[in-house]
Order: structure tokens, then C-alpha cells, then sequence
């Protein structure tokens, strides 16, 4: 039985036009003041849709000082290291300052400065910030993965480049089993299988489901169960992932417990009031989940989220063990800049044999010197599979 790994980066994504790193950072970097909306549901969206959007997105005042509040902890983040601008480096390092008091109060006060000099305005206003305190870090921290997730939920030129990619699914076909780990957020990988109906197991199943939607249907919820031939592994989370927070009753009050699922939401109703029953008697026993944040890794600093939270130490481990049958690996579009990734492909090249066709020439792989080149095949492109 011949197995496949595939593992795939944002370069895989580029051709059909998605944003690559370097794009995402010259978004957040450059003029980012006044182009963030804040929409009725809490969601942020980049102000670039049509002028209904961009009004709602603007009738609550959080959408004006939040993205001047971005902007400073951006121009915080460069005066400290003067280089050029990475966003998930600028991630990790939001994340330390999280929660420091005397930060916010001093950037809420060049914000405040700002709004009044560019806008006119005084501190009747309610764009000005009035207390500032953790939830203008939250704020900043869920439009952040917001935003990211904005960028990366759209079509792009999927449809008018999926042709490109025929190949790489045609090369699927030499193999009983494929394991295709993915370390991008967009959905291209699930648009591509299922325009060329390909069945596939992402781990999540509506059976059994405790959780509900609009219509009591049965949502999707991650189950860690992969039972088709072609397997997707999301490593680092998807943009159509939410998780649910279990919240209990106690007496008259409810508190959040560390339970959570992974679920996939069909519709925006879906996400926005999704409900828990009673896997027993269907009896609805949560009316809502607070958290709308789509779930995927940002950041340079992901393993600890791998070897420890639910959902991703699971995918996590399926990719370690996954190499023990594998006899060929393709990469498509990696820089092999994540270290966690990287150091399971050579532990198991330590261990095991396989191939590897690496689709990307202008990159180095980078354990050739401890190893023979003959094992490695380069290609320019998906058409030379």
C-alpha cells in the first residue's frame, strides 16, 4: 500500500491569489488607521467592501480608536526593533504586553491626541477612549486574528486558476492513502477537493453532534475521526473553525468551565447562536457561545499550542506518527521557517525511508547536508508531477 504526505505552505495558496506573508504584513504595516470596520456581530472586516459594509462597520465607535490603537502598538513594536515588520513576530510580542495598565493609559493618550487633531473632535466624543484598560487589549487582540481571518476567508482567483492544480489531484490517484497536512487558514485545499469531487475526512462529523444550529440541525464538530482514503489535517487551524466554550449553571449564575469543542458553523446564524444539547434527551442545555474568533495559529511560537491544547495536539500527533508509513512526501509552497514542522521530517528521515518531491527550486531543503540528494526530487511546478 502506497502512502502519500503532503504538506502544504502559503505558497501553495499564492497562484490563486492568496495573500503570502509578505502581503500580510505590508496590510497591517501601512495605513491601517480609519480601514478597519467593526460590524453589528463583533466581527472586524478591512474596510474593502461596498459602501453598505462600510457604513455598518462604522456605526459603532470602537471601529475608529481600536484600529489608531493597533497602529501605535504597531509603531511601538518597530521603534523597539527596527526591522522589517513581521506579523506574526508583532503577535507573540502584543501577546507579552497583554494586560499592562501603564501602556495602554499612555497609547490611549497619543490615540485620543490623534482622533482630536485628525477628526476634530473633543473628549465628548465617543471615539475617544475613556478608561482605558484590558478590554482595549482584547479588542486589539480579537480584530488582529479577525482581520487575518478577513484576508483569508476570501475567494480570491480560485475558480479561474483551479485548473493549475488538476495535477497535484491527479497525482493523488498513485496512492491508497493520502495525508494531506496543510499549515495554511484559507479553505482553497477543501474548494480544490471538492470541485473535483474528491472524498475527504477533515475530522469533524455532524453525527452524534452535540452541537446545534439555527434549525436544531446537527453542526459539524471535530471528532478527530479521518475514515476516507483522502485525509486533511489543518495543522495550524482553519478560518471556518470556531470554538464552542462550555458555560454550566451554578445557582443563579453560569461561569465558564476549560471544556471546548472545535465545530464548523454552516451559516452565520450558525456561528452566532449555535447551541449545546443534551446528547441524551436533545434537551438545549446551552443557549450560546460567546467566542466568535475564528481558530488558527498565529504567531511564531506555536508549539505549545500543538503539544498541549485540544484539537491541535491531536493533528499534531497524526502528523508525527503519519511519517511511519509514508512512502513519499510532496511539499508544496513551505519555507521551512516553522521549527516544529521542520524537526519531524528529520527526526523521521533519522528512522525512516521515503521520498520527498519538493515543489519549491528556489528553496533549499534544508537537511540535505546531513543526507544524500538522491532521496530529494525538484520541481518548478505542479505540472511537472
Amino acid at each position: 500500500m502506497a502512502n502519500l504526505n503532503v504538506l502544504l505552505g502559503a505558497g501553495f495558496s499564492a497562484p490563486a491569489g492568496y495573500p503570502t506573508g509578505g502581503l500580510l504584513n505590508q496590510k497591517f504595516f501601512v495605513n491601517m488607521e480609519d480601514k478597519m470596520l467593526r460590524m453589528s456581530s463583533g466581527e472586524w472586516v478591512w474596510d474593502d467592501y461596498d459602501d453598505a459594509t462600510s457604513n455598518n462597520g462604522r456605526l459603532n465607535y470602537k471601529y475608529l480608536n481600536i484600529s489608531y490603537l493597533l497602529s501605535e502598538f504597531v509603531e511601538m513594536y518597530q521603534q523597539e526593533y527596527f526591522k522589517v515588520f513581521n506579523y506574526e513576530e508583532f503577535y507573540d510580542w502584543f501577546k507579552e504586553l497583554y494586560g499592562n495598565q501603564e501602556l495602554i493609559e499612555k497609547l490611549s493618550e497619543k490615540v485620543n491626541a490623534r482622533l482630536k487633531n485628525d477628526f476634530g473632535i473633543d473628549d465628548t466624543s465617543e471615539h475617544i477612549i475613556k478608561d482605558p484598560n484590558i478590554n482595549q487589549y482584547r479588542n486589539v487582540y480579537e480584530s488582529f486574528n479577525y482581520l487575518i481571518g478577513d484576508l483569508l476567508g476570501r475567494n480570491y482567483k480560485r475558480e479561474t486558476k483551479k485548473s493549475e492544480y488538476k495535477p497535484i489531484l491527479d497525482f493523488f490517484k498513485e496512492f491508497e492513502n493520502v495525508n494531506i497536512f496543510t499549515l495554511n487558514h484559507d479553505l482553497l485545499v477543501e474548494y480544490l477537493l471538492y470541485e473535483n469531487s474528491v472524498n475527504f475526512s477533515d475530522g469533524f462529523s455532524s453525527l452524534n453532534s452535540i452541537i446545534t444550529g439555527q434549525n436544531n440541525e446537527k453542526l459539524e464538530v471535530f471528532i478527530n475521526s479521518f475514515p476516507k482514503k483522502v485525509k486533511l489535517f489543518k495543522l495550524h487551524g482553519s478560518v471556518n473553525y470556531y470554538r464552542f466554550e462550555e458555560i454550566v449553571q451554578d445557582g443563579m449564575f453560569s461561569h465558564r468551565t476549560d471544556n471546548y469543542w472545535f465545530f464548523k458553523p454552516n451559516s452565520y446564524h450558525n456561528k452566532h447562536y449555535a447551541k449545546r444539547i443534551n446528547p441524551v434527551t436533545n434537551e438545549v442545555i446551552q443557549q450560546w457561545n460567546w467566542n466568535t474568533v475564528p481558530q488558527f495559529l498565529t504567531g511564531k511560537n506555536k508549539k505549545d499550542f500543538l503539544t498541549n491544547q485540544n484539537f491541535y495536539k491531536d493533528i499534531y500527533k497524526t502528523y508525527i506518527n503519519s511519517f511511519e508509513n509514508c512512502d513519499t512526501l510532496l511539499i508544496h509552497g513551505y519555507s521551512f521557517s516553522d521549527l516544529h514542522i521542520n524537526s519531524v521530517i528529520k527526526n523521521s528521515l533519522d528512522k525512516y525511508e521515503f521520498k520527498i518531491i519538493n515543489i519549491n527550486r528556489s528553496r533549499t531543503f534544508p537537511f540535505r547536508k546531513n543526507y544524500s540528494t538522491d532521496f530529494v526530487k525538484d520541481i518548478k511546478s505542479i505540472a511537472e508531477l
